[in-house]
């Protein structure tokens, strides 16, 4: 064998463990994708569990019950707000989240009752800043 048949050789060699990196790269960069598009699945339907729970806790609540189940709602709020903000979820999930966020704030907005309570709640500036901020990004302050 010739020292170019041996270059020619070492070469291709390199060359194929090249392409097998690559396509190891990708594959991996495919299981790490769908990993974060399940993990987001999977937390978006506890969330929605959450609000579900929430939303009828508050419908069942009588008069003196329902600040205090405000209060869990708007927690609830606050924590989906802060996912939405820093972009955990991934793809159709994070546009499901955002949705569901403007479509509920845009009916909280629009009930001067609830809108008082949840300032109530509030215990410093700093409660509910996610929900705030939502706000604020989505046009929905007044």
């Amino acid at each position: 064998m010739t020292d170019h048949e041996l270059n020619l050789g070492t070469l291709l060699a390199t060359f194929l463990t090249l392409l097998v990196a690559v396509a190891t790269l990708v594959a991996a960069f495919r299981a790490i994708r769908r990993s974060d598009q399940n993990a987001s699945a999977a937390t978006l339907v506890a969330i929605q569990e959450a609000f579900r729970t929430t939303w009828d806790a508050y419908f069942a609540a009588d008069a003196d019950g329902k600040g205090y189940r405000l209060g869990d709602l708007a927690n609830v709020l606050e924590t989906a707000c802060a996912i939405d903000k820093e972009k955990i979820f991934v793809g159709a999930m994070q546009m499901l989240l955002h949705e569901y966020l403007v479509s509920v704030l845009r009916d909280i907005k629009g009930s001067p009752e609830v809108r008082k309570k949840l300032r109530e709640l509030a215990q410093n500036d700093r409660t509910f800043e996610y929900l705030r901020g939502f706000l604020k990004r989505n046009g929905l302050t007044e």
